[in-house]
């Protein structure tokens, strides 16, 4: 039994934009968007305003018209976790106004950045707690660390494994990811792979009001993949690329991928090494190992983990570490 478990007995959790699966499982747990759908182009207008404003300018405005329905019901919680697509501390506000008993806890689930909405010290004189998925954000800021979980581990491990091997791979490589900072990189990446004879499908997302160079252009699209064609693409792929986002060091979601469906992974983040997913059998880092092996390492045979590796990245794990572990932000209070 998970220690989270028993503290839901006495204790009911809200979840904002994250924990999903969780909430789907446990009868203590609700979860909503942080904001509600916008249904006309004037009130996506209206929000961008007001999302953009200076905070003293926002206190004298009633931001709850843009919140989910929780906002109808969230005293009844004496804890409040949120995911980082948060916008601004008014949220914080507005919990901390009707519920200032609550624990309320803002993860990220993708690194901070400087200057950013999302930076821990715009929430000074806040009674929150903060944790990340990202070691290097960790230590900049001063924050917890902790990996964030992967949703198909909410699912027995015996089931996707018999669904991997149903399915065969039919192409080498697969990327999927919005372009950010590593546009040029992934392209390079791609005619890496044709000349050297590799097979490759990559998704580049465009970044929204940037302009490419032509060469770069015409390898990016505006479509988004649901999350069960992505795995359907992984499953048809020996690897998978990961290109990191500039700074980043935490585990995304395609080590976990790779270890869950089976897949190999080719990526640049460094740190990877210090995952418990990590084997060189399985893994190959860029800049770190001879690229003249990677053929060899693609046509390798996969070497399977222990399913003990997996534990810490299920939803449960996830939870329990979050919700048992104190946390000390007294820096940016």
């Amino acid at each position: 039994m998970w220690n989270f478990e028993t503290y839901l007995k006495e204790h009911k959790i809200a979840t904002l934009d994250i924990g999903e699966c969780l909430a789907e499982q446990y009868e203590n747990i609700d979860t909503w968007p942080i904001y509600r759908p916008l249904a006309t182009r004037s009130e996506k207008a209206l929000f961008k305003l007001y999302e953009h404003l200076p905070p003293r300018m926002k206190q004298s405005i009633d931001g709850s018209r843009w919140y989910g329905a929780w906002k109808h019901c969230i005293e009844n919680y004496d804890t409040v976790i949120i995911g980082n697509s948060l916008r601004g501390r008014d949220v914080i506000e507005y919990i901390q106004s009707r519920n200032p008993n609550a624990r309320t806890i803002i993860y990220y689930t993708s690194i901070i950045g400087e200057k950013n909405r999302k930076d821990p010290r715009r929430y000074a004189g806040l009674d929150v707690e903060f944790c990340t998925f990202d070691k290097g954000d960790s230590e900049r800021f001063g924050i917890r660390y902790l990996p964030y979980y992967y949703k198909p581990l909410s699912c027995p491990l015996a089931e996707l494994r018999k669904e991997n091997a149903a399915c065969q791979p039919k192409q080498d490589v697969f990327f999927i990811g919005m372009a950010y900072d590593r546009a040029e990189k992934l392209v390079k990446m791609h005619e890496f792979f044709q000349a050297q004879g590799i097979n490759d499908k990559q998704v580049i997302v465009k970044n929204p009001h940037q302009h490419y160079e032509e060469h770069i252009a015409k390898h990016l699209t505006d479509t988004h993949m649901t999350y069960e064609e992505i795995i359907e693409e992984i499953r048809k792929s020996r690897c998978i690329l990961e290109i990191v986002q500039g700074g980043q060091q935490g585990i995304s979601l395609r080590p976990m991928e790779a270890a869950v469906f089976q897949r190999k992974l080719i990526t640049d983040n460094k740190n990877i090494v210090n995952s418990d997913l990590y084997t060189s059998d399985n893994i190959f880092i860029l800049g770190i190992n001879p690229i003249e092996k990677l053929k060899d390492f693609i046509e390798s045979p996969y070497v399977p983990l222990p399913d003990e590796s997996l534990e810490k990245y299920t939803p449960q794990y996830w939870l329990d570490k979050l919700m048992l572990l104190s946390c000390n932000n007294a820096s940016f209070v």
